[in-house]
């Protein structure tokens, strides 16, 4: 036993890569579990969106209490009109591989607050400089039927490796574009008494890889204790043939 704790600490090199490799493997743990963890998040939330596309169609609450997840992809009816004068287009929006725009115009609801309505897609013009024809909308009160978008969950579902659904979101740079202070959340629009012509459809429901990313993380900690096990048995053999 002795003689196989010198291989990994009896010197200064074989203490270094000893503590190198513990570190690795920590950090390999440490990553594979947060990535393992936040796969169950999403999956929790997915399932939550998923219950939320078949429930029935209920009016928007004046204020939204607990888990936003609880309303996500859910369809609601709400009552104002649109201030069509505040409209931002999106870049990068395609419907059937024809570019265009995706279009967000601001909408006062009826007790006064502003919220954004993502109203779908715009074909480009036929060139940059080009404006797109707009659906205009009615200058009137509405009854709409939307389906809720939290922000924050929206960064998780396009999300990236280290996505956590901080820094500036949509909302904010729409609202800075134009100097309003909408709520936090967003609507894509469905229908009621104004329909779009290309509706943005609903978001694209996904586990995500972290699954994946997990068991990678836990396989390259499997690789940092082989290799340390494989420079030990080398040190091992190198030093037989010296006793021999």
């Amino acid at each position: 036993m002795y003689r196989g704790l010198t291989l990994f600490f009896g010197s200064k090199r074989n203490l270094g890569l000893s503590v190198l490799a513990v570190a690795l493997l920590f950090l390999c743990l440490v990553a594979g579990n947060w990535q393992y963890e936040r796969g169950v998040e999403r999956r929790i939330e997915n399932q939550v969106i998923r219950a939320n596309f078949e429930r029935p169609v209920i009016d928007l609450p004046l204020e939204l209490r607990g888990d936003r997840s609880l309303y996500q992809g859910r369809m609601l009816r709400i009552t104002g009109q649109f201030l069509a004068k505040e409209e931002i287009l999106m870049r990068n929006r395609y419907f059937q591989d024809q570019y265009g725009f995706g279009v967000a115009t601001l909408f006062q609801l009826t007790d006064g607050r502003f919220v954004w309505i993502d109203r779908g897609w715009v074909k480009a013009g036929s060139s940059a400089t080009e404006v797109p024809k707009i659906q205009a909308v009615p200058e009137r009160t509405l009854t709409l039927l939307v389906r809720y978008r939290d922000d924050a969950l929206d960064a998780k579902i396009r999300g990236s490796f280290f996505a956590t659904g901080k820094g500036q979101s949509q909302l904010a740079r729409w609202n800075d574009e134009i100097s309003v202070a909408s709520e936090d959340f967003y609507f894509d629009l469905i229908g009621g008494d104004f329909e779009p012509l290309f509706p943005t459809p609903a978001p694209l429901v996904s586990d995500g890889p972290h699954l994946a990313y997990a068991i990678q993380w836990w396989f390259f900690g499997a690789l940092v204790l082989l290799g340390r096990g494989l420079i030990a048995r080398e040190d091992w053999r190198a030093s037989q043939e010296q006793t021999n």
